[in-house]
């Protein structure tokens, strides 16, 4: 018959091995929950980081729309002050117009009478271009 040392001898390994095939698997399960949770938690870093990225761009945006929004706003003032100037212009040119007219009569008036054309004080008259 055995004695008591030799049959927990016996036991003993089968029991350990047990254990020690249980305490791997659970490490094994913690390793991998750790290194999930790392993962997770670099993934949440970088959503953050590109959020707070994804915020500033969206401010750039919205700057550009205002200022967008302003450059519209001003073109249409130079445009309405350019037809302004447009009309502007069309009445002085007609009024050049109608004076000239009115110094050719007034010269052909002159001429008929007999007037004698008053000398040239050799100044031509200013013209802008």
């Amino acid at each position: 018959m055995m004695d008591i040392t030799t049959l927990i001898g016996y036991l003993i390994t089968p029991v350990s091995g047990v254990v020690g095939w249980i305490a791997g698997t659970r490490m094994r399960k913690n390793t991998a929950i750790k290194s999930l949770q790392e993962t997770i938690q670099l993934l949440s870093n970088t959503i953050q980081e590109d959020n707070a990225k994804i915020v500033e761009l969206l401010e750039g945006v919205r700057q550009l729309k205002d200022e967008n929004m302003n450059l519209r706003t001003e073109i249409k003032e130079v445009r309405r002050e350019n037809a302004d100037l447009k009309a502007g212009q069309k009445e002085l040119l007609e009024e050049i117009e109608a004076l000239k007219n009115e110094n050719r009569d007034l010269n052909e008036l002159i001429r008929a009478a007999g007037i004698p054309k008053p000398k040239s004080s050799g100044r031509k008259p200013k013209t802008t271009a």
